[in-house]
């Protein structure tokens, strides 16, 4: 997640830089952007970066934590630093936040007001395809693919030697990918299932072991709380 901004009186500036929602730009173009975003003076930006591993576990907990949650705290966490970010001597004066609608756009209003203080409830604007719409949001949008791009490209799986060379052609990361379809495959282990660069709370992934036989483990201990109602 990416979180992008810049003082008012120099947004017009910033605007006629021409970049867009990064869903409609190249990966050149992106990565163009990426760089003259960076190098502006007045252009600030904040990144929450989340592993597959780190969704996995808040997924796969007990109580499990939504995907929709994890965004939310995500921008909160974002939010909460821009705003105690020094200026002037004095803690940012937040004008207008724009984001990107997770889910019901009135119900992550109400969460983000929760969370930052009633004075930020005029301040949002939450909408479909805001990336799109507004310039502040299109800039976080593109920093935030080219870094994970980035990411994915220097990977280096930490269970290299157990994976006899798999490659990192997995494609878009979506299953109806062709790519990633087939590299799921090469991917799966029986015991293991994927490497850790996969989400196991990704439905893909669960229904792909339950339909390939994955070995369940069941330890003594989780039959022991189930006899005795613990949680």
């Amino acid at each position: 997640y990416c979180a992008a901004f810049w003082p008012v009186r120099k947004n017009e500036e910033i605007c006629k830089m021409g970049f867009d929602d990064s869903k409609q730009l190249k990966e050149g173009q992106r990565e163009g952007f990426f760089d003259d975003i960076r190098r502006h003076p007045s252009i600030g930006y904040i990144i929450e970066e989340l592993d597959s591993v780190t969704i996995s576990k808040e997924m796969l907990r007990a109580n499990p934590i939504s995907l929709n949650l994890i965004s939310y705290n995500s921008v909160i966490r974002m939010l909460e630093k821009i705003r105690d970010l020094p200026c002037d001597g004095k803690e940012m004066n937040v004008t207008d936040v724009y984001v990107d609608t997770v889910g019901d756009p009135e119900h992550y209003k109400s969460i983000l007001v929760r969370a930052m203080g009633n004075d930020f409830a005029d301040k949002f604007t939450i909408e479909k395809k805001a990336d799109a719409t507004y310039k502040v949001v299109g800039a976080a949008s593109i920093i935030a693919k080219v870094t994970r791009d980035r990411i994915l490209h220097d990977w280096d799986y930490p269970e290299h030697s157990a994976l006899n060379g798999l490659d990192k052609n997995f494609g878009s990361g979506y299953p109806g990918d062709e790519n990633c379809a087939n590299w799921i495959q090469r991917a799966y282990h029986p015991v293991f299932g994927f490497p850790s660069i996969v989400r196991f709370s990704w439905g893909t992934a669960r229904e792909y072991m339950t339909k390939n036989d994955a070995i369940n483990l069941e330890w003594e201990c989780d039959e022991e709380d189930s006899q005795s109602g613990a949680l």
